[in-house]
């Protein structure tokens, strides 16, 4: 495994969540076309700082 010196900090997200949010939103999508939101969809993941050694 290759690992960088320092060690950079990251943010962690759900990518499974990610994906059934995307899916979801696709499928209401192609399920209704005609029901156009007036303002974009905002979803929100939960999000984690990973912190390492490059501060």
């Amino acid at each position: 495994m290759l690992t960088m010196r320092p060690e950079i900090s990251r943010i962690k997200q759900d990518s499974r969540e990610i994906g059934k949010r995307a899916a979801s939103l696709l499928h209401q999508k192609i399920e209704h076309p005609d029901q156009v939101p007036k303002q974009p969809d905002t979803i929100v993941i939960p999000t984690s700082l990973i912190i390492k050694n490059s501060f």
